[in-house]
């Protein structure tokens, strides 16, 4: 028996329409890391980054890389770099337990974060329960 949100996640990504990877570097993304907080906004070329420990940046799009299981979009601003790795694999979130399609990497600097993502036009997962 597979538990509630493994199941959640399951049907999430047997329902939301697919994205080969060249079309998920296309498309508006809203990712999240937990521990420490961070929320990155993909909007075209536009990347707003939110989190705990810094005020809100806008950065700029400099390059999306498509790959086998999904993509990479780097960006920058006067402050500095970041990128984003989003795959094609479902992802669980660590304190909710609710379901994405997407499992997101956040690298600022040396430091990489571990979330999950989804399109800005699917609608908002619901916690399990």
């Amino acid at each position: 028996m597979i538990g509630r949100g493994a199941l959640a996640v399951a049907m999430l990504v047997a329902t939301a329409a697919c994205a080969t990877p060249a079309d998920l570097g296309h498309v508006d993304i809203i990712a999240g890391t937990n521990e420490p907080f961070y929320s990155i906004e993909v909007r075209g070329t536009d990347v707003r980054l939110t989190g705990v420990d810094a005020p809100p940046r806008l950065l700029r799009v400099t390059r999306r890389t498509p790959g086998d299981q999904g993509v990479t979009i780097d960006a920058a601003d006067v402050a500095g770099t970041l990128r984003l790795q989003l795959s094609e694999r479902a992802c669980e979130d660590d304190m909710s337990g609710a379901a994405f399609p997407f499992t997101a990497v956040l690298t600022l600097g040396t430091r990489s974060h571990r979330g999950c993502a989804r399109r800005l036009t699917d609608p908002a997962p619901r916690e399990p329960g």
